[in-house]
Formats: structure tokens, sequence, C-alpha cells
């Protein structure tokens, strides 16, 4: 029994358009459908088919020994480079090997370094555990908004708690620390009106009681804080959250 020294590998391609062309979409279809020419395709189909006809080989392939380079000699000497210098180029190795005698091509002496460079250490940290109401994401927006009187700009102030992941949106006229502080504050009364993450309400409800004279709003926001504080500290409201 013979066979071909070399066999051609099997293009993964053709068992898209094999299993296209069992479903009954012509030649041009299956083209478009792959982004390829009809051409491209009936080489699929016609290979695919030769090789269900010859049968496949039951041995693997045998990869034909690699030729000498070129390259081979200086090999110690890029280690070396690597060694000294784990970030340099691979210009700067092609720089350093043409004044110890290299005549050949960048090229291979890019292929080689991608081999033998040692991988960089990739640090793993560890994920915090944060508890419910402990932790959020928050981010600012401006939008053009229009009005009766005209258009304005709009800060959008987003609040994503770091378990629920729910979105919390409030608007504003300025991107300042009382909206900062107030952003938290409506988010955690609509959690609280939901009965949801009990911590970030609590939190939010100490947030509005913080002194704040600057503003009239803030004065306004102190006695429903106070107010949720005493809600949310009786066991009964406590225990209804989820």
């Amino acid at each position: 029994m013979t066979r071909d020294k070399t066999t051609k590998q099997a293009d993964p391609r053709a068992l898209d358009a094999v299993t296209l062309r069992r479903d009954g979409l012509a030649i041009r279809a299956i083209a478009r459908a792959m982004g390829v020419s009809r051409n491209t395709v009936r080489r699929l189909l016609r290979g695919h088919r030769s090789a269900r006809e010859e049968g496949a080989p039951a041995l693997p392939p045998k990869s034909p020994p690699a030729r000498p380079s070129k390259l081979d000699e200086y090999m110690n000497a890029i280690r070396e480079l690597l060694r000294r210098y784990p970030d340099i180029t691979a210009q700067r190795v092609l720089e350093e090997l043409r004044v110890k005698g290299y005549d050949g091509g960048y090229s291979i002496v890019r292929e080689r370094i991608r081999v033998l460079r040692p991988a960089p250490v990739r640090i793993s940290l560890p994920t915090p555990n944060h508890a419910p109401g402990t932790m959020a994401e928050n981010d600012w927006s401006t939008y053009t908004i229009p009005f009766h009187t005209g258009r304005r700009a709009v800060q959008v102030f987003l609040l994503v708690p770091i378990v629920s992941r729910r979105k919390c949106f409030s608007r504003h006229i300025s991107q300042d620390v009382h909206a900062l502080m107030d952003g938290p504050s409506i988010a955690g009364a609509f959690r609280m009106r939901q009965l949801q993450s009990y911590g970030f309400a609590m939190t939010s409800a100490v947030i509005a009681i913080i002194p704040c004279t600057t503003y009239v709003c803030c004065l306004l926001m102190m006695p429903f804080g106070i107010w949720a504080m005493i809600v949310l500290m009786k066991p009964e409201v406590k225990a209804q959250f989820g």
C-alpha cells in the first residue's frame, strides 16, 4: 500500500460549503453567504468530493525536516539579548546581529524572537467581594434637550450598584458635589421603595442628612433622610428587603 509523502490539509471552509450545498443552496447563494467567489465554492466542493473518494491516510503526514538558516549560528546571541533586555525590539536585535556579521532578512529575526521571548508575567488580582449596598459605579453624561424655552444642557447621573447591577438615573443642572450627593440619595429612595438593597438605601439616607447650606434642595432632603433612617432601622422593615 502506497500513499503520497505529503497530504494537503483540508480547507476548514469546505464543511460550511458542503453543509449549505446539502441544504439546497445554489453556488451563487453559498458564495454570497460565505463571502467568497463562486470559483472558490466550486473548488471547496470539488476538494471535499475528491477527499471522500480517495480516503484519508491512516497515519498523519510527516513534517519535512527544518532547513538550516543563516540565523542558526546567532541563536545564542539572540537569547543573550533577550535575557538582558526582555523588551528589546526585533529591529534592535537585527542591528546587533548586523554588527556580528548577519546578512539575512528581518522577517525571520522577528518570527524567531516571537518564539524565544519569554511570556510576560500576568498578575491576577483577587476579585473583591462587596456586600449589597456597599459599592457602586457612577458616571456623568451630558445631553442637550429641547425645552419650550429653548435647548438646554442637562447632566445625567448614572449609578450602578456592584451587586444588583441595576441602573439608576437622575437629572441635574450641573456636575457639582451637590448633584453628586443627590444622585445616590435619589437612587437609594427608589431602592427603598422597591425593598431592594438595604445597605444601599441606608447609605443614601445617611448622605441625604449630611449638612449642606449652599443649596436649598440639600436642606429639603435632610428631613427625608432622617425619616428614611428611622424607617429603615425598624426590624420589620429590614426583614422585608430581599
